[in-house]
């Protein structure tokens, strides 16, 4: 606003200092802002300069708005590189930063180490243990039945239970008379179905258990001669056998009037029987 500065102004800069008169008719606002333009030609601060006051310029205005304003004093010494590069908010940030840094590091140094190896294999687990089921209405194997066969439950509700040649199934032999189709609900209370036989060695154990005819889970209702275990595999279609052979030689023989297959010991294996007639059944259920 005001211009370079004279000759005699940068040298009194240069010396450190003068003593300047303004010779015109100005208010104090002008005269300060003629003080802030000459101390920054020259370098200095100027955010102190008041009127009537000292500021931190060491400049001093005075006089009234009619007369004529005098500007005196001291400018402070020009301030070096190395003090005017020194930022008070970049060093509080370096402060901080180094700060965080260095919280950051301790909260690292302090974290728990992972727990050292007690040499054991920790993948090993213990085995649980599940309670045998019983006689007792309960379901103690938590398998979703009741009551079905184990080696603490061998007889239970008129029925006894033989374990199956591969050990992965049980045989219940039940008293109780029904027919075929009734005979196959109550084998469901076990979680089963009417017994399938598959080899000689369980037809064998079954046959010598039993003295009276007992259903089996097998039937040709659906087609004449052909028949079919519960499970839905076939058993034989007309004079072919298929999978194991436990039938009599004379069987089946009744036509079609008997269409559900039993355990006949007096023929010493299987025959075809009426699948109304009352009598005792033999179930399977997994072990």
């Amino acid at each position: 606003m005001f211009g370079e500065l004279s000759a005699s102004e940068r040298s009194a800069c240069k010396r450190g200092g003068y003593a300047l008169d303004v010779r015109r008719t100005a208010s104090f606002s002008l005269a300060r802002s003629i003080v802030a333009s000459l101390t920054a030609g020259c370098g200095f601060d100027a955010s102190g300069v008041s009127g009537g006051a000292s500021g931190n310029s060491g400049a001093n205005v005075s006089g009234d708005v009619t007369g004529e304003p005098t500007i005196t004093g001291d400018l402070p010494q020009p301030t070096t590189s190395s003090s005017s590069s020194t930022d008070p908010l970049t060093t509080t940030t370096s402060t901080k930063s180094t700060d965080d840094t260095s919280s950051t590091s301790t909260g690292t140094a302090e974290t728990n180490p992972p727990p050292e190896s007690s040499g054991e294999d920790d993948s090993t687990s213990t085995t649980s243990t599940v309670d045998p089921e019983l006689c007792d209405g309960f379901d103690n194997d938590g398998d979703g039945v009741v009551d079905e066969g184990s080696q603490a439950n061998p007889e239970c509700h008129g029925c006894t239970f033989v374990l199956g040649t591969s050990r992965d199934y049980w045989f219940a032999i039940c008293t109780d008379p029904r027919n075929w189709d009734s005979a196959r609900e109550r084998c469901g209370v076990f979680g089963g179905d009417l017994a399938k036989i598959e080899n000689a060695a369980d037809q064998g154990t079954l046959l010598a258990l039993v003295s009276e005819d007992h259903w089996i889970g097998m039937d040709d209702r659906d087609d004449e001669g052909m028949w079919f275990w519960v499970d839905g595999t076939e058993a034989r279609d007309g004079e072919t056998i298929i999978g194991y052979d436990g039938w009599n030689p004379n069987q089946p023989g009744g036509g079609i009037v008997e269409n559900c297959a039993e355990l006949d010991p007096g023929q010493d294996g299987w025959a075809d029987a009426g699948c109304a007639q009352l009598q005792r059944y033999v179930c399977r259920h997994p072990a």
